[in-house]
């Protein structure tokens, strides 16, 4: 499936919920990125971000240190 299914098809995919009297939620994607640039932190062994994202593994210090260059 392709990511431009649902808009591409909105107007069908309105249509057979119409018809077949189907129960439609709609969640909205939030598709803004972190650059994670001094926003990271080490905690118990794990590079954290404020936007929840994590790493773990060996080099983890050396992402550290990229990301707050």
């Amino acid at each position: 499936m392709n990511k431009h299914f649902f808009s591409q098809f909105k107007k069908d995919i309105k249509e057979e919920h119409e018809a077949f009297d189907t129960h439609q939620e709609s969640t909205e994607v939030i598709t803004a990125r972190c650059d994670h640039k001094g926003k990271v932190r080490i905690e118990n062994g794990m590079l954290k971000c404020q936007c929840q994202a994590a790493w773990s593994g060996p080099e983890i210090e050396t992402l550290y240190k990229l990301f707050n260059a």
